[in-house]
């Protein structure tokens, strides 16, 4: 957390806030948070250059420069990054970039787990940030449920598969649940014995949920905030509204899951 739908709208926000301005003064507070790049490194890298555009690969988030530079900023657990022109600081703020014209972009993260790396724009396939990180889980399109027939070709179970970013970059552990629950399917099912009709349910609810995530602009348990500083409104939409089951909590890999034993069995009939 955040999640691909929280950080595409952190970055739909930045593309509208930021993109045409022009970096006056980069701050870092925090040492830990750089990657691949010194505090006295990145402030004059970054001096004087505009910020043309804001992307997305999974859940990392891409700042592209002037100056043929890409800052790579991603939120792990507590971050957020926000466009404001307010004066006053919260407490957990580590870096801040502050625009010629007046306002700043400020990455805040109450665990420090965020990082920052600066790179030329044409090493991005280098990246440390980006390595081990596979396609967008988005970006297949009408093409995913062919992707996911060859993806899914492993015995591990298909909550692990899910999380791994190796196999599809953007979901994590909210979302999986979420989607194993649309496509009714339990997290122990594993991968390899799916029916060619699970995998199309699978596909079809990756897509809906993260698409429907966007749409709300993200969710928010605890720390996320949108680019403009604001929640998000899908939490109210999560976990089994109208089902006549009871959720239950399971740990995988001590990470939580929520299923609905009646929704999802861990034997299915299906064939």
């Amino acid at each position: 957390m955040p999640e691909l739908p929280e950080v595409e709208t952190v970055c739909r926000d930045l593309r509208q806030a930021i993109v045409g301005r022009r970096i006056a003064h980069t701050r870092i507070f925090r040492d830990r948070i750089l990657v691949s790049v010194s505090r006295r490194g990145m402030a004059p890298a970054l001096h004087g250059r505009e910020i043309l555009g804001v992307t997305r690969r999974g859940k990392a988030i891409l700042i592209e420069l002037s100056g043929g530079r890409t800052l790579i900023v991603h939120l792990r657990m507590t971050g957020q990054l926000c466009a404001t022109r307010e004066r006053r600081r919260p407490e957990h703020t580590r870096a801040v970039w502050e625009f010629e014209d007046g306002g700043e972009l400020r990455f805040v993260d109450v665990r420090c787990l965020g990082t920052l790396e600066l790179i030329r724009t044409a090493d991005l396939a280098q990246a440390i940030t980006l390595r081990n990180i596979g396609p967008d889980v988005l970006a297949f399109g009408g093409r995913l449920q062919s992707a996911l027939s060859g993806l899914l070709r492993r015995r591990s179970a298909l909550k692990s598969f899910l999380l791994n970013q190796k196999h599809l970059a953007g979901i994590g552990n909210i979302y999986a649940s979420e989607i194993m629950y649309r496509a009714r399917l339990h997290p122990d099912t594993v991968c390899c014995e799916l029916t060619a009709q699970q995998v199309r349910r699978l596909g079809s609810a990756i897509q809906r949920v993260l698409r429907e995530a966007i749409r709300y602009r993200g969710t928010t348990i605890s720390d996320y905030r949108a680019g403009n500083g604001k929640p998000g409104n899908y939490q109210s939409r999560l976990r089994g509204r109208g089902c006549p089951g009871v959720i239950v909590r399971m740990v995988h890999n001590n990470r939580s899951t929520y299923v609905c034993p009646v929704c999802q069995p861990e034997r299915s009939t299906e064939r």
